[in-house]
């Protein structure tokens, strides 16, 4: 697929991207905030919150749960914690314990962009990830969804200054896997990765799913002919963005 092409490097965001953990989260939000609000029952509109900001950090959507549902009165924080990091605490244990177990981690990966993946490194070039999830958990993922020794460098969110749109992460995994920008191909889900993308100078493409399907939608910034709606037509996009 890659010979003749520039392109030596394939970085590929994690969630939503090579997994669909999205939707696994927005149900242990939903879920939580159920709880803390004393509702009972998941709360649909947690999932609906963070449909509109997927992409983000996971601390950015704990403070946007907080300010939406109010969550300061019903959190317990350990002396000297923030509001936002408690409920990540909580959410991971939740997540950890109920929604991302590997077992259905290895249900909800996405095939076409695994078998990507697998091709570029099969092919000889370096294959890397840079998520905003925190690298001890993205390597956790990776392991379960058997990508382990496919994923030469990880990069989280601890380990950049600014979280996406900024090009950050991206740029690291680059310079740790010694390609240019000119080098390197980009795969993202969301338009807020997408926008990282670009922004780093390599090429990319945006794999639409049902969590960013909504915002890409909406999107006008980004150019509509390197977003894959339809997963079938993901090689020939790749073929088209990587030629010449």
């Amino acid at each position: 697929m890659f010979e003749d092409s520039p392109i030596r490097t394939v970085i590929f965001d994690l969630d939503g991207t090579l997994v669909e953990t999205e939707h696994l989260k927005a149900e242990a939000y939903a879920e939580l905030v159920g709880d803390l609000t004393g509702r009972g029952s998941p709360a649909p509109e947690a999932i609906d919150l963070y449909r509109s900001i997927v992409g983000a950090t996971d601390i950015a959507v704990c403070k946007a749960m907080i300010d939406r549902f109010s969550l300061h009165k019903h959190l317990r924080s350990e002396p000297g914690e923030a509001y936002e990091n408690a409920l990540h605490r909580m959410r991971m244990a939740l997540y950890r314990r109920s929604y991302g177990t590997p077992e259905n981690l290895t249900k909800l990966v996405y095939e076409d962009n695994i078998r990507l993946a697998r091709t570029a490194s099969t092919e000889g070039l370096n294959v890397g990830v840079a998520t905003m999830s925190f690298s001890e958990e993205a390597r956790r993922v990776i392991e379960a969804i058997g990508l382990s020794d496919v994923a030469e460098t990880v990069v989280g969110v601890d380990d950049v200054a600014l979280p996406k749109p900024a090009p950050d992460a991206f740029m690291l995994a680059m310079g740790r896997l010694n390609s240019q920008p000119s080098q390197t191909l980009i795969i993202e889900d969301s338009p807020r990765g997408a926008h990282a993308a670009a922004a780093s100078g390599a090429r990319w493409l945006c794999v639409a799913t049902e969590f960013s399907t909504a915002a890409l939608r909406l999107e006008t910034e980004l150019d509509p002919q390197w977003i894959v709606w339809d997963p079938a037509d993901l090689d020939k996009t790749v073929a088209r963005r990587i030629a010449g």
